[in-house]
């Protein structure tokens, strides 16, 4: 009866765990949200070819991309694997904006020689937004928005996880980069109104050349200039707890260890005499 017990109790705190995850809010998502993306695609989707849109409804379709990849953070969920030759994502042409964020996080295997592109829209004639790293030299990040396109001084390693995010406002017509929460650079650029008008990719360039090989997870676009306090408040949500899990455990290791201790107590004496007679 005991050993029945301590195996359903084990059964129910599992379910229960897998419940809780579910249900469970990512406290990343829920920072993203709070600044009402255009567009958020989380990777989460565990098959099918719809890459849904957390924001709306502008939901993508996978191609030859591998779900259910381990991301930076467990608040981040899963990420996307991109194989570097024919993975991409296709997303909606998602309209024109006076002021724009795209924000992502990235794990880059392999640098080519030349560029890899994150986002951009297919076809690029500015103005529109491109946004890619490039690789001439050292491995660099380059954007292009309102009919300029630059790479800035921050370098970038293979096999790292990166929280990306570029900036720009029409009205003063400056963009900004921030890398892992932090500013890396203002550029001064011509001022003028950024269109992602046409369809998009994740991944590669126009769906033909620039692939990544690595992998892409939270991509967002807004038509607002995030500011950076509120860069900041998106790295450091990836990093908390899920706390329904450790809640779950910590109840679970207490039941068991007090199963446990059960079934190591030996009978006590009046039970030991009844048994032998």
């Amino acid at each position: 009866m005991k050993n029945a017990l301590y195996w359903i109790l084990l059964s129910l705190l599992f379910l229960g765990i897998q419940d809780a995850r579910r249900a469970y809010a990512s406290p990343y998502a829920t920072e993203v949200l709070s600044d009402n993306p255009v567009a958020y695609w989380r990777f989460e989707d565990t098959s099918g070819s719809t890459a849904t849109d957390s924001a709306g409804s502008n939901h993508g379709t996978y191609n030859n991309v591998a779900l259910g990849q381990a991301s930076a953070a467990p608040a981040l969920g899963t990420a996307a694997g991109f194989n570097g030759t024919s993975a991409d994502v296709s997303v909606p042409a998602l309209g024109v904006f006076a002021d724009l964020s795209i924000e992502a996080w990235a794990y880059i295997d392999n640098f080519p020689g030349g560029w890899s592109s994150l986002y951009n829209t297919d076809g690029c004639a500015f103005p529109c937004a491109h946004w890619q790293f490039v690789n001439l030299d050292v491995p660099r990040f380059e954007w292009a928005l309102a009919g300029s396109d630059w790479s800035n001084g921050f370098v970038f390693g293979g096999g790292s996880w990166y929280h990306i995010v570029t900036t720009y406002e029409q009205g003063t017509g400056v963009a900004s980069l921030y890398v892992n929460g932090q500013f890396q650079e203002h550029l001064f650029v011509l001022s003028g109104l950024v269109t992602t008008q046409s369809l998009g990719r994740i991944g590669s360039w126009g769906g033909g050349g620039r692939f990544v090989d690595g992998l892409i997870d939270e991509v967002a676009v807004y038509g607002s200039a995030l500011t950076a306090s509120r860069v900041l408040a998106h790295y450091n949500a990836a990093t908390v707890p899920e706390p329904v899990s450790l809640v779950f455990l910590g109840v679970g290791v207490i039941a068991l260890g007090v199963l446990g201790r059960r079934r190591a107590t030996p009978p006590s004496s009046s039970t030991a005499s009844r048994l032998s007679s």
